[in-house]
């Protein structure tokens, strides 16, 4: 798979798009274990880390999910400290006209009080979906990363560093 072979990082999801802040353990489990199936197929390096659909968590999922991953991202947003619960880390998406803006305001906040933030986007193309952004939006937060001294790192690495135990 090219995308983990640019080093890149796969992250698992529940293959139907399941809501596991509706579904019960055994679907949850097994509509897991059906998109950890279909990434094998493609090529694609055993996941470590979790994207609530939705951003949705139940105790269920919660169980489930850190059975299995060392990190699962939801949709609420914050910033990593010490004591964030990584079974459902916060995440900021950049994603839509105002996205740049927000993605730039949260890395500050994060530069300032020295916390991780991890951030989300479905797609980069040039006419993104409402749940995408533009190359331009991406790499101006990319740069300006850069140039605040931030290591850009995967969700797993940057899990590991907080100590967190792999998946």
């Amino acid at each position: 798979m090219a995308a983990a072979g640019a080093g890149h990082e796969i992250a698992c999801h529940t293959f139907s798009h399941l809501d596991c802040g509706a579904a019960d353990e055994g679907a949850i489990r097994a509509d897991i274990a059906r998109n950890e199936q279909a990434l094998a197929e493609w090529g694609a390096p055993r996941t470590t880390t979790f994207a609530y659909p939705y951003g949705d968590v139940s105790l269920a999922a919660k169980t489930v999910v850190n059975r299995r991953f060392g990190v699962s991202r939801a949709l609420h947003h914050g910033l990593i400290r010490t004591g964030t619960d990584l079974n459902q880390a916060p995440a900021i998406g950049i994603e839509g006209p105002a996205g740049g803006v927000y993605g730039q305001r949260w890395l500050e906040y994060a530069v300032h009080t020295k916390a991780w933030v991890i951030f989300y986007t479905h797609d980069v193309v040039e006419d993104p979906s409402p749940v995408g952004c533009t190359p331009r939006v991406f790499r101006e937060l990319v740069d300006r990363a850069r140039s605040r001294h931030c290591d850009i790192v995967t969700v797993a690495e940057g899990a590991q560093r907080v100590g967190a135990a792999e998946g």
